[in-house]
């Protein structure tokens, strides 16, 4: 666990192991949640692809966009084991 530790710097910054950022996809740029647990924190990628449905509505082909969009998700947050 020692390979994933970083230092907190007086601003309250720590850096996230580039093993990690590989791993999940953390790119310069991508947003991140803070999620307070029993044991301690937990840093998720945040959620953002909502942004991308504004507007799906007024789309007549709901279905594929909507597949594509859990199917980016899914591969995103690690649910498909494929």
């Amino acid at each position: 666990m020692l390979d994933n530790s970083s230092q907190v710097t007086s601003k309250g910054q720590v850096t996230i192991p580039a093993k990690l950022r590989k791993k999940y996809n953390l790119e310069k740029g991508k947003k991140v949640v803070f999620v307070a647990t029993d044991e301690g924190i937990l840093i998720k990628p945040a959620f953002t692809e909502l942004r991308k449905l504004r507007g799906i509505l007024k789309e007549s082909n709901i279905p594929e966009i909507m597949e594509e969009t859990i199917t980016k998700l899914r591969k995103e947050w690690r649910l498909d084991d494929d």
